[in-house]
């Protein structure tokens, strides 16, 4: 995330403050498949930052490219913002890599695309939950996500 594109639009009413964050680089994986891909603009995260409950509702839209097609992806979820999201957030040298499950961080994702390795993606539900990551290439957030099936979860 480069904080030079970063927008607040301001507060509603209700407190609550608009900040759209284009994404300007990352990729995705499937684990299973081995699919891979890479992200392209437009894409960005349209979060609604809630000051007193101290939590984000975001609403992501992304494009990917793989090698045999392309890929959108719609999220929306909720964001706890304890310490380590607001050292994320705020751009602080501080920030670090968080693990799965440090954070309340969930997704509901749903996928359209023409690679027809991830066709079966389209008409099943997916949930996920978030992490930060902080690496060489900058800092990202990273979703593992799973295939809700009767009887449990798994990776797709």
């Amino acid at each position: 995330m480069d904080p030079s594109t970063v927008t607040t639009v301001g507060s509603r009413s209700d407190g609550h403050v608009r900040i759209i964050a284009p994404l300007t680089f990352g990729y995705i994986r499937f684990i299973d498949s081995g699919v891979e891909g890479k992200i392209h603009p437009p894409a960005a995260d349209w979060l609604l930052h809630n000051p007193e409950a101290n939590q984000a509702e975001f609403d992501t839209r992304l494009r990917a490219s793989t090698d045999s097609g392309e890929v959108y992806i719609h999220y929306r979820g909720r964001i706890g913002l304890d310490d380590a999201a607001k050292k994320f957030l705020t751009f602080s040298p501080e920030a670090s890599t968080t693990e799965f499950g440090d954070a309340y961080w969930v997704m509901t994702p749903s996928l359209e695309t023409s690679d027809e390795r991830l066709k079966t993606f389209e008409d099943v539900q997916l949930l996920g939950q978030g992490r930060w990551i902080v690496d060489n290439n900058g800092k990202g957030v990273e979703y593992e996500v799973f295939a809700v099936k009767v009887g449990g979860l798994t990776k797709p």
